[in-house]
């Protein structure tokens, strides 16, 4: 869901309020996950608000142990911050990949 932050018809600015980026491989596992949609987070773990981040083992698609990881509404990421994180990731671990040039190269940069 977004909510429109600006109307400027030159440039319109709009932000997301109910989110989920997930980053998965093709036919395979997450690598991440960021939202703000488990309802009781915030309130379950005593953090200022629902904003994470799940982690997995892009291997086995078991999430990490120290997942959820609390972001918080400071660093509540956009989504082109997400295709950022996850471009580095691809570079970090193309050559672990089975056929890397199966993926697309995002080039955001």
């Amino acid at each position: 869901m977004i909510r429109i932050v600006s109307q400027d018809p030159q440039e319109p600015l709009v932000q997301t309020e109910w989110y989920a980026y997930n980053a998965s491989l093709r036919n395979n596992h997450n690598i991440f996950r960021y939202d703000n949609q488990d309802e009781d987070f915030n309130f379950r773990l005593g953090h200022a608000d629902p904003h994470h981040k799940h982690t997995f083992d892009w291997c086995t698609g078991n999430e990490l142990s120290e997942s959820p990881l609390w972001v918080g509404a400071e660093k509540w990421p956009t989504l082109g911050d997400v295709l950022h994180e996850l471009e580095d990731w691809y570079w970090k671990h193309k050559e672990l990949l089975s056929n890397p040039e199966d993926y697309p190269e995002l080039d955001l940069r």
